[in-house]
């Protein structure tokens, strides 16, 4: 049985609920109109079997901060909030994720679920790792769902279920007109294909050299956290993550607090975590070599998917706004935001390794290369999941 909340309110399953209160905390999370304190019990036809009530034994919860990863990745699996499928590469590899923190948060609050849905279903397009955080917003709230990173048949069976018993909110951005989802992948494809036209991305020589600059001592290809020197151009992507596997276990072993413990390799420093989605969002197998060329594309898709390029270049946002996004990237760029510090100050030994209006510079000149190379060619280009069109007359 469901539980529905008000007029126009949430339909969740009454298993998950201790209380008719943390629907009503549901509810005021803005999932509805005004709260007119009425709650009805309506059929759930996925769920036929019994009359489950208010009051069912609440399940009992295991306090997660005194277990490693490994443990907590084996509950939240159990509890249905995390990969529970062997053969996936996130189950049971004890590296602190986002989307073990996701799982970890609904499973000490599955309330959270309901906010989090709105942010998911507003965003153009979801890589493999934000599918599956939705998918256990989903499980959190009774849906007969699996966390498995992809559009599967139950997961659009949520979402629609999702979206009509809740007219406040809107059908997902992140499907495209036929249905199918928009990814990180299509849209760094596209991107390529786009900036192939320009001169091979010319345009973002002077950001990527900066970038590589400062979190890399130099722009070593081949370095890792703490300086050291590793073969990364010769590595495939596959052996780099086993390898900061490896070492994040090392480090552990070693007692390195958790503060300071770092899997960031190559020149743009990219961490375990962050490698999946990329290797996700892109589409890679693994077996591709971890080169400067690969590396490079790695750093343009971050660019180009978290860290506000598309918005920079189209006018959309002004430079300081496009070096804030940046920041949340790479410690070493400066946040605007955070009065030229490190965005992750505090964090281990992270600081600024440059200075704002040296950041501001580059990007200005990286706004300036694209508006030439596009006066040069005219070229359309939509971007999958947004309104804005590349043409030669941007501006």
């Amino acid at each position: 049985m469901v539980v529905k909340v008000g007029n126009s309110g949430i339909l969740i399953d009454a298993a998950f609920q201790r209380d008719a209160d943390r629907i009503t905390d549901l509810y005021q999370l803005g999932l509805g109109s005004t709260f007119d304190g009425a709650v009805q019990q309506v059929p759930n036809p996925a769920e036929a079997k019994n009359d489950a009530t208010f009051e069912q034994a609440e399940p009992e919860r295991v306090d997660l901060s005194e277990l490693d990863v490994g443990e907590q990745q084996q509950i939240l699996s159990d509890a249905g909030f995390y990969v529970t499928d062997p053969n996936h590469r996130f189950y049971g590899d004890e590296i602190p994720g986002p989307v073990t923190n996701h799982a970890i948060a609904l499973y000490e609050n599955p309330e959270y679920a309901a906010s989090h849905i709105v942010t998911a279903m507003n965003d153009p397009k979801l890589t493999e790792s934000e599918m599956m955080m939705l998918q256990g917003d989903f499980k959190a709230l009774g849906f007969d769902v699996g966390v498995t990173g992809r559009l599967d048949d139950a997961t659009r069976a949520a979402i629609d279920s999702y979206v009509e018993q809740n007219p406040n909110i809107e059908s997902p951005k992140f499907l495209g007109e036929d249905g199918s989802l928009n990814t990180s992948s299509t849209l760094n494809q596209q991107w390529n294909e786009f900036t192939a036209k320009l001169d091979d991305s010319n345009f973002l020589s002077p950001l990527l050299g900066h970038i590589r600059y400062y979190e890399a001592k130099g722009g070593n290809y081949n370095i890792e956290a703490g300086g050291a020197i590793k073969p990364y151009t010769t590595m495939t992507i596959d052996e780099v993550m086993e390898s900061q596997v490896k070492s994040l276990a090392a480090q552990k072993a070693a007692g390195v607090p958790d503060g300071e413990l770092s899997t960031a390799a190559g020149a743009y420093q990219i961490n375990h975590p962050t490698m999946e989605t990329v290797v996700s969002g892109m589409g890679l197998k693994g077996d591709e070599l971890f080169d400067k060329a690969m590396q490079d594309s790695m750093a343009e898709h971050l660019l180009v998917t978290r860290g506000g390029l598309e918005e920079l270049v189209s006018g959309e946002i002004s430079e300081l706004a496009a070096l804030h996004d940046m920041s949340k990237i790479w410690a070493a760029i400066p946040d605007p935001k955070a009065g030229g510090e490190s965005h992750y100050k505090g964090v281990g030994n992270n600081r600024a390794l440059t200075s704002v209006d040296k950041m501001v510079d580059t990007l200005k000149q990286v706004k300036s290369k694209f508006e030439v190379a596009q006066q040069e060619e005219a070229v359309t280009t939509p971007i999958a999941g947004t309104t804005t069109t590349f043409t030669n007359d941007l501006g």
